[in-house]
């Protein structure tokens, strides 16, 4: 009987664990390969709409690597911490200078991306797609 519960517990701790890798792994597979167009920015219940505008992109490899239309580029990664999807950027500037900036992934599918930020005390939502 100790050995079968001992089983379980081991079984339990396994799976358990496998879902967070999987659900990384399911975010990072929808991010990747793909350029993402920003078409709209929110911060203080306004809506910023950059529909059909020359605009900020960002590209993440399947690497790991990442860049962007500002000429940044470097590194990212997925976190997950309490149901929470977090987005890392550790990048360099043209210049040389090491940026890094995180985000909350708020939703993400096959063409949306909806990450989250605060900045000086406001929530600053962005929507990207990967239609331009």
């Amino acid at each position: 009987m100790k050995k079968t519960i001992l089983h379980l517990f081991v079984w339990l701790s396994v799976v358990s664990c496998s879902k967070d890798i999987s659900s990384i792994e399911y975010t990072k597979s929808m991010l990747v390969d793909k350029i993402w167009f920003l078409s709209y920015s929110i911060q203080n219940d306004q809506t910023k709409s950059f529909i059909g505008k020359s605009t900020y992109f960002i590209s993440f490899a399947n690497d790991g690597s990442t860049r962007d239309a500002d000429g940044l580029f470097g590194n990212f990664l997925i976190e997950k911490d309490n149901k929470i999807l977090s987005l890392h950027i550790n990048a360099i500037t043209q210049s040389y200078i090491k940026v890094n900036y995180s985000y909350r992934i708020e939703n993400i599918s096959s063409d949306n991306l909806m990450v989250s930020y605060t900045q000086e005390g406001h929530t600053i939502t962005k929507i990207f797609s990967t239609t331009h």
